[in-house]
C-alpha cells in the first residue's frame, strides 16, 4: 500500500510545469510555443539518416508548434484546409479535418468524480506546426486524461490521439516529425508530473490510442509512445522501490 496520504489529489494537469520553458496550463488550457531544430528532430526519430537525406535543408530549419494558438482563428484555418483539399474534408475517410470542432482549438482540464470508484482529469489540446514563413503546416490533435483509483493511488495515463493532419502542399517537409517532437515533450512531460506525485506503493500504467491511417502518421504516434516510455524510464526512483509501473497498453493499429 501507499506510503503517503490515501487519497490522491485532483489536478495533476495542472501541477505540469511550463515545458521547455515555453507552453504550460493557463487558466487550464495549454497554451505557448515551442521552437527547436535538427537536434530534436535527431532525438524524436532516432536519427534516422534516411529521413534527413530525404528531408535535406528541412531537417536542420527552425521548428515552430504552438499548443491551442489564440492568435490563429481555428475554423478559418479548416475551411482553408478543406477548400484545398475537399477528399480529405469528410472525417469519415480518416483525417478527421472537423474532429477540431466549436470552432475552439482545445478544452481547458475537466474534473469527473464517480462515487465510490475512480477521479479523473481530462483536456484537448491541439498542436499546430508552423512554417518559417508564419503560416500554419499542419495540426495533431490530443485528449489527454488521468484516472486515479480512490485511496490505491493506481493511476493511468491516457492519451488518444484524434488526428493527424499536413495540408497537402506541405507534406513531406517534416512537419509531421515537428509535431511529434512537440507531442513527445507535452506527453512526456506530464508522465514526469504524474509519476513524480506517486507515492511509494503506488502504480503507474500508460495508454495510448490511435488509429494509424497513414506510415507517416504512425511513426508519428510511435515517437510519441517512445516518449512517454523514455520519460516513464528516467522516473524510476530508488527512494521508491515499490513504485510500480505497470505494462504501457497501446490501443493502435490501421
Amino acid at each position: 500500500m501507499p506510503t503517503s496520504a490515501d487519497t490522491p489529489p485532483r489536478g495533476f494537469l495542472a501541477r505540469v510545469p511550463r515545458i521547455r520553458d515555453a507552453i504550460g496550463f493557463q487558466s487550464g488550457l495549454l497554451q505557448g510555443t515551442l521552437v527547436f531544430g535538427r537536434e530534436a528532430r535527431e532525438r524524436a526519430t532516432g536519427r534516422n539518416v534516411a529521413l534527413a537525406a530525404r528531408l535535406g535543408p528541412d531537417w536542420a530549419r527552425e521548428g515552430c508548434v504552438k499548443a491551442n494558438p489564440a492568435t490563429l482563428d481555428c475554423a478559418r484555418y479548416l475551411a482553408g484546409c478543406k477548400a484545398a483539399h475537399p477528399q480529405e474534408a469528410d472525417p469519415s475517410s480518416g483525417y478527421g479535418l472537423g474532429i477540431v470542432d466549436d470552432p475552439a482549438w482545445g478544452a481547458p482540464i475537466a474534473i469527473d468524480e464517480v462515487p465510490g470508484g475512480a477521479a479523473g482529469e481530462s483536456t484537448r489540446a491541439t498542436l499546430v506546426a508552423f512554417t518559417p514563413e508564419g503560416e500554419p503546416a499542419g495540426h495533431m490533435s490530443l485528449n489527454l486524461s488521468i484516472w486515479t483509483n480512490a485511496g490505491d493511488w493506481r493511476v493511468g495515463m491516457y492519451v488518444d490521439v484524434v488526428v493527424i493532419y499536413v495540408r497537402p502542399r506541405h507534406r513531406g517537409r517534416g512537419y509531421g516529425v515537428d509535431l511529434s517532437v512537440a507531442g513527445g515533450w507535452v506527453i512526456g512531460d506530464i508522465v514526469k508530473t504524474v509519476v513524480a506525485a506517486i507515492p511509494d506503493g503506488g502504480s503507474f500504467r500508460f495508454n495510448g490510442m490511435a488509429e494509424y491511417l497513414s506510415r507517416g502518421g504512425e511513426h508519428v504516434c510511435r515517437a510519441l509512445w517512445d516518449a512517454a516510455e523514455a520519460a516513464q524510464a528516467a522516473s524510476s526512483d530508488p527512494a521508491r522501490p515499490r513504485l510500480a509501473f505497470e505494462p504501457a497498453i497501446l490501443r493502435v493499429g490501421y
